[in-house]
């Protein structure tokens, strides 16, 4: 069964690496919300459901959760990166071999 949340690279994955996808999921959702909260000043009434439906995007969650780490939370740029840009970063890597190993193949 496919989980409509996850992109589809992400949906066949077990164990440790579907603990961490959750984990960094829901950090991004933390953050996201607090960017909406605290930066916009938006109620929880709208804030929390706008955050879920933008976590659910995993492009657009990834770089959402990185701007709000680095303007509410105070990360560094680096590290918002590099954690929260991790799902987007391995997606858009596996979209690419993707597309080119169906490119090399079909050449051939």
């Amino acid at each position: 069964m496919r989980d409509s949340l996850l992109p589809a690279p992400c949906t066949r994955l077990s164990g440790i690496f579907w603990l961490i996808l959750l984990t960094i999921s829901a950090v991004q959702l933390a953050a996201i919300y607090s960017f909406f909260e605290d930066y916009w000043g938006w109620p929880l009434l709208l804030a929390a459901p706008a955050a879920t439906i933008i976590t659910g995007i995993p492009l657009i969650s990834s770089l959402m959760a990185i701007v709000a780490a680095y303007s509410v939370w105070h990360w560094a740029l680096w590290q918002a990166i590099a954690i929260l840009g991790a799902p987007a970063i391995l997606w858009l890597s596996l979209e690419l071999l993707a597309w080119l190993y169906r490119r090399l193949t079909s050449h051939a």
